[in-house]
């Protein structure tokens, strides 16, 4: 589980990323991500809806995907952002290997990394 100051917890935060956020896309995974309020922040949410499975089991073992790679990647990534990450349908068959590397990508691709880290 992130620790709780590196999580979006209330619905406005949710609404506020989305309706100001910048997207980038995966085969697993939408990111969207803003400025965070507080800079020295860096905050993400999770989104796995009944419309990528109906199985809740399904849709955690998404949420654990994306969680695990967030975790991987939370001290190389650049304070001040509020990121969520919606699953897509191809997570359910995906690897841990597959989504991380993704994710990688995605985040090198919107200069969400930190300078110096690959």
């Amino acid at each position: 589980m992130l620790p709780k100051e590196n999580r979006l917890r209330t619905k406005y935060d949710f609404r506020r990323v989305k309706r100001i956020g910048k997207s980038a896309y995966s085969p697993y995974f939408t990111l969207l991500y803003a400025p965070a309020k507080n800079p020295q922040n860096l905050r993400f949410g999770l989104v796995a809806s009944s419309k990528l499975d109906k199985r809740a089991t399904q849709r955690n073992r998404a949420r654990r995907l994306m969680r695990e790679a967030i975790r991987k990647r939370l001290t190389d990534t650049k304070q001040g952002y509020d990121i969520i990450l919606i699953a897509k349908n191809k997570i359910k068959g995906a690897k841990f290997e597959e989504v991380s590397s993704s994710f990688d990508q995605v985040l090198s691709k919107v200069s969400l990394l930190r300078p110096g880290v690959r």
